[in-house]
């Protein structure tokens, strides 16, 4: 069942496109049937069937500046994807940063020849 605060997908259904994102703030019975009231979150309100939308998770409220978008948030929730995607950037980071042959390329100020600094680190 959906209630206020969740974060709720479209799967069914012809006036809202489908995939749309968005928190339901609204819940009710209508002579239509039970219907949500939900925003995406370009604030945009949007009004469908109940059967028309699957929640996502039981999210926690997140503060706008760590998630850009719902939509962001959705796609976050596939923990083991991102885990893996994040192990193999690790991988790589730490190949180029700990290769043998890799040597810490010199500070050169600004304004200063590197021919000098050079001649000065040889």
């Amino acid at each position: 069942m959906v209630t206020k605060g969740t974060v709720v997908k479209v799967v069914r259904g012809v006036k809202v496109p489908r995939g749309t994102v968005g928190v339901v703030f609204w819940v009710g019975d209508t002579k239509f049937g039970a219907r949500v009231g939900f925003k995406d979150d370009a604030g945009e309100v949007f009004w469908t069937a109940a059967g028309n939308v699957e929640a996502l998770e039981a999210v926690p409220v997140v503060a706008p500046a760590k998630v850009a978008s719902l939509a962001e948030m959705a796609g976050a929730l596939d923990a083991g994807a991102r885990m893996a995607a994040l192990e193999a950037r690790v991988a790589a980071l730490e190949a180029a940063l700990f290769a043998a042959d890799a040597a810490p390329a010199p500070f050169i100020p600004d304004g200063v020849d590197p021919l000098e600094v050079r001649a000065f680190t040889n």
